[in-house]
């Protein structure tokens, strides 16, 4: 948990970058940026070893699960920020319209609003994550979701064409 909030926060302080053209973020803020990035690596590294030290072990090793064949798949989102209202992109598609509604209805949400949950599924959709990597950050930060529920909507946004399958 401690390494992906690192990863989600180390990532929110480059996604400053998209806001300005690559030579004004590269002279003015580029270093900024990275110094956050690493000051935020330092004090992860610090709660790890108090908590090593707490309990008394020694080292803690991460052991991700398989990715499954059907969830390795890399997306890459196509528009610059996530879409907020998708309903507002499917006016007009009455079997894009449909499948979204039915998308909604077979994922209810305890929890989280389904909005807020697609912005985040888009968010981590960045052609560098594989699928199985999105739908288990997705599932750390909101406790809800399933990878079968990513896939699904990341099918729903390629039929969009907001989002493409990046080739191997």
């Amino acid at each position: 948990l401690m390494a992906h909030t690192k990863q989600v926060f180390q990532e929110t302080f480059r996604d400053i970058r998209r806001f300005f053209s690559p030579e004004d973020y590269r002279e003015k803020l580029e270093a900024t940026t990275e110094s956050f990035v690493v000051a935020l690596d330092h004090h992860v590294d610090f709660l790890i070893k108090g908590y090593l030290k707490a309990t008394g072990q020694e080292a803690f090793q991460y052991k991700p699960q398989p990715c499954p064949a059907d969830y390795a798949y890399i997306p890459r989102r196509m528009t610059k920020s996530p879409i907020l209202h998708m309903e507002d992109y499917l006016i007009g598609d009455d079997q894009l319209m449909a499948r979204y509604q039915a998308l909604e209805k077979k994922y209810p949400m305890e929890y989280f609003e389904v909005r807020t949950l697609q912005l985040l599924i888009q968010y981590y959709i960045d052609g560098q994550r594989n699928l199985w990597e999105i739908a288990r950050a997705v599932m750390r930060e909101t406790g809800s979701s399933s990878p079968q529920q990513v896939h699904d909507l990341v099918q729903l946004l390629v039929s969009l064409g907001t989002v493409e399958i990046q080739k191997e």
